[in-house]
This record gives structure tokens, sequence and C-alpha cells, in this order.
């Protein structure tokens, strides 16, 4: 269940003995997740991520964004996935592609797991240089 604090003043909600729920009471609403990547010809992969408030004077708190490579058919890539803290929202990396990692079409998508929300860049991965 997602439920932000500015949609309603209280919920309700019931359990059973074996459930767990996670709830986010956020003061501020997520509009959006970027993601901003480019391609290095070493298979470098450095990214920087941000949830960006509604309101751009909001004070952005931490967030954990789940990061995934996707393949060509649409399906993470185990060794590609990675949860972050975000400080403040933002949080910069890398990593880097093997050199045996097919050549094609990918996309990178970041989710924030508080809000559900996410962004993506598709990439196309060449053939490694010899």
């Amino acid at each position: 269940m997602l439920l932000a604090c500015w949609q309603t003043s209280y919920f309700r909600d019931a359990l059973t003995a074996w459930e767990a729920n996670l709830y986010a009471l956020l003061p501020y609403r997520v509009a959006r997740v970027e993601l901003r990547t480019a391609l290095a010809p070493n298979r470098t992969l450095p990214f920087t991520i941000e949830a960006v408030p509604q309101d751009s004077l909001a004070e952005v708190g931490t967030h954990i964004l789940h990061l995934s490579l996707l393949d060509g058919e649409g399906e993470a890539v185990p060794h590609y996935q990675a949860n972050l803290v975000a400080m403040g929202g933002r949080v910069k990396g890398k990593f880097r592609l093997a050199l045996n990692e097919p050549p094609g079409d990918y996309t990178l998508r970041a989710t924030d797991v508080a809000t559900g929300l996410s962004g993506e860049i598709n990439l196309v991965v060449p053939p490694p240089q010899e």
C-alpha cells in the first residue's frame, strides 16, 4: 500500500499474524525519479539518480533507490542490481559492464522504494573493444 501524508490525515489497516506491511510517511510528494547516465568507451556506466519532489523548496530526506539493469527481454540482470542510499534524495555511482556481457539493448531502471516511482534510460551496449 502506498499512501502519502498529503492525501489523508489517517488510515486503517488490518494485518493477520503472518503479514507485514511497510509504510512510508513523507512530508513532501515525490514527483519523479530522474536517472542520468552515459556509457563510457571502457564499458563503465556512471550514473546519477535523484528523487525529485513536486515542491522545489522541499527539504528531501533519505531515500532508498533500487537500481536494476534490464536486458533486451526486459529481464533484470541479477549481478547489476543494488539498493542505494540516497541522502537528500540523490546518489551518484558507477559500475562496469563485464567484457562478456552480450552487446545489445538494455534499460537502466531506478525505483524509489518508498513511493514506487521509477525512472528509466535505454542504453545500447556495443561489443567490447579489443
